[in-house]
């Protein structure tokens, strides 16, 4: 009886210390998704593409040629209230520089990537006070994870799959068109 009850602690032992050895081997954030949980809100779209659209234009860099102009459009994943008066908009950005050669559109530049907005609310109106990008090489993968929840990160994973990319660059070759009045 003490052998059996001695064979099995040690037996025990064993498969704890392997599971120890297992898990530390593995990054934390594949065991936990530690991102904060907040509650999800609905922002309707024709309050936040007008918003996410003029900071990001606002943020680009003029065109350097005389008959060039900035586009963008933007893909939003998700919304999320993380107080009484701020939210996160989780969203996809594509940005577009076109010039105009003589009724020829080029696009000169550009840029797609995902970007995690911070919005104010204050007397029923909304205005954009940060934006948070992943950075480049080694620490994108890392940003992704502090940056969005785990359901953000599963669509931006996936942008290129499933279309949204190449419809983000229609969208801004589109309204390089109108601009131009160019087809």
């Amino acid at each position: 009886m003490k052998k059996t009850i001695v064979l099995i602690m040690l037996a025990s032992a064993v498969i704890l210390a392997i599971a120890i050895v297992a898990l530390r081997g593995k990054n934390a954030e594949s065991i936990i998704d530690r991102y904060p949980v907040y509650e999800q809100v609905h922002i309707d779209s024709s309050i936040t593409h007008p918003l996410l659209r003029e900071k990001i234009l606002g943020q680009m860099l003029p065109p350097d040629k005389e008959n060039a102009a900035n586009f963008c459009a933007v893909k939003v994943f998700s919304s999320e209230k993380i107080s009484e008066s701020d939210c996160y908009v989780y969203a996809w950005v594509f940005e577009s520089v076109y010039s105009d050669d003589g009724g020829v559109l080029s696009e000169d530049g550009g840029a797609s990537y995902p970007c995690r907005f911070e919005l104010n609310k204050e007397n029923d109106t909304f205005r954009v006070t940060a934006a948070e990008v992943p950075g480049d090489g080694a620490q994108y993968n890392e940003d992704i994870k502090k940056l969005f929840p785990e359901y953000v990160r599963e669509e931006i994973y996936n942008v290129q799959d499933n279309g949204t990319v190449k419809k983000l660059g229609n969208d801004t070759l589109a309204q390089a068109e109108e601009y131009f009045g160019v087809k």
